[in-house]
């Protein structure tokens, strides 16, 4: 996703890593200035910036996550 699409994102929003979808679901758990945190189906956390979310992209809405 671009930094204008990352920047739009909500608390609650699903998403995937690209090129994995079926294994790397995530949700948007906050959003600050700079960056996102996600919390993914393996209990990772990261906080991509909205710069570096070229391999993330929301998740289709039946989706769960």
């Amino acid at each position: 996703m671009t930094r204008d699409q990352a920047r739009r994102l909500i608390v609650g929003d699903k998403v995937f890593w690209v090129g994995s979808a079926a294994t790397e679901k995530g949700v948007v758990v906050s959003v600050n200035r700079f960056a996102v945190r996600i919390k993914w189906s393996d209990g990772r956390i990261t906080e991509p910036f909205f710069n570096d979310m070229r391999k993330i992209e929301m998740a289709p809405a039946n989706v769960p996550a």
